[in-house]
């Protein structure tokens, strides 16, 4: 009931997310908009200000405070709209919540046989631990396995690596590079290694970021591209000379028609960000994500299918009189259906039986023949007179002892 629990949590949560990120949205566009108009209606109350009032305005500065007075409601128009749209996104929380919380008495999956394996319940110790771990839970983690009865294997080491990662997302998210950067610096060579640019696209946030705050820093920012970009030119050259023009779209006023307007967006930090924690991960050898979340948010996905065929298979058990009782799922450590997952959740390769057409599993694992060929376990038995059987494909003749499980 846990994992039902946190998915109903989870698809509410979706749609105050898409509420939230819809109005950053709405702000982030307007926010530059409405500056740009508060400037000029400003300006307008200057010049009524120093106007006499024995004097009159010419047509030229009627017709700039009519085309400045019109842009401003316009613009103040189109905003009012975008937020009466957002009462349809706002009501979606409601009729989620209505949704999914009137289900709320559904019962529990079939918990039967789960776990009850020593090797089970060692890896859900360990894969618990680790995520405390990650949290910088270090005491909770090895009390939990204390208690547990199990002697799992845990990085102790996790705590002080994901501490400080934790703290250069944390500084990239309030707009510094520096942490991030001299973590780059003292892997530099490794980074390399994997063919990293994280070290330039840091030095190009950092470059951009001077320039965006105003002319008294562009001459700051020509400093810091000349001491910093001509190691990165052998393989950024073209980046670095479109760096060095957007510096003088930004100077003269005109930025927002430069082709370079994109490398000011928001966006960049969260790109940035996304990156640095890939690809520290990949360094450090560790997962993005904690296994646990990763098991949580796949079951997820899963469990309101898996819902709807307990509750059939429970229907079409009340027809029989004969039925078994007790799990509802077979005796395979399968599931009954296939559940369809993104890419995100897939990390090796699967091997599907082109003869039962099936994915292989840990029982039904993969077996290559000696004519090179390959198909599942299972069709092997289906095929087999005795100790020996023809290849599907070839026809040649097979022995099961000369068969070799492939492992991917």
């Amino acid at each position: 009931m846990a994992y039902y629990g946190t998915w109903i949590c989870l698809a509410v949560e979706m749609e105050v997310d898409n509420v939230t990120r819809r109005l950053d949205s709405i702000r982030s566009d307007s926010s530059e908009e409405l500056q740009q108009h508060q400037l000029k209606l400003n300006d307008i109350m200057c010049l009524l200000k120093h106007q006499s009032d024995d004097d009159e305005l010419d047509d030229v500065n009627i017709e700039n405070i009519s085309a400045a007075v019109k842009e401003a409601v316009a613009c103040a128009d189109g905003i009012s709209t975008q937020h009466r749209l957002q009462h349809i996104n706002v009501s979606k929380v409601g009729k989620a919540i209505d949704k999914n919380f009137s289900q709320v008495g559904v019962g529990p999956l079939s918990e039967d046989g789960f776990f009850k394996d020593e090797k089970d319940k060692r890896a859900l110790v360990e894969v618990i631990g680790d995520h405390l771990l990650r949290e910088g839970k270090l005491g909770i983690g090895e009390k939990m396995c204390e208690e547990s009865g199990q002697k799992p294997k845990l990085n102790t080491s996790l705590p002080d690596v994901f501490l400080q990662l934790n703290g250069i997302l944390k500084a990239l998210n309030a707009r510094d590079v520096n942490p991030a950067l001299n973590w780059v610096g003292e892997n530099r060579e490794a980074l390399l290694k994997q063919g990293s640019t994280l070290e330039f696209q840091l030095h190009r946030l950092a470059f951009l970021t001077l320039v965006k705050n105003g002319d008294s820093l562009q001459a700051d920012a020509m400093v810091y591209g000349r001491a910093n970009f001509p190691r990165f030119a052998k393989l950024h050259e073209k980046e670095i000379q479109g760096l060095m023009t957007a510096l003088l779209y930004f100077s003269t006023g005109s930025m927002k028609s430069s082709p370079y307007t994109h490398w000011f967006n928001e966006k960049c930090w969260d790109d940035i960000r996304d990156q640095f924690a890939r690809e520290a991960s990949a360094l450090l050898a560790v997962p993005i994500e904690s296994p646990l979340e990763t098991c949580c948010s796949a079951g997820c996905v899963a469990l309101p299918i898996l819902l709807e065929v307990s509750r059939a298979m429970a229907q079409a058990r009340q027809g029989q009189s004969q039925a078994p009782q007790g799990n509802t799922w077979n005796g395979r450590n399968e599931l009954p259906v296939e559940i369809k997952l993104d890419k995100d959740f897939h990390f090796h390769s699967i091997f599907s039986c082109p003869i039962l057409r099936q994915q292989t599993s840990e029982a039904n694992p993969p077996m290559r023949l000696n004519c090179g060929h390959v198909i599942s376990k299972d069709a092997i038995q289906k095929l087999m007179r005795g100790q020996r059987f023809k290849c599907p494909y070839c026809t040649g003749a097979q022995n099961l002892q000369e068969a070799k499980q492939i492992n991917f």
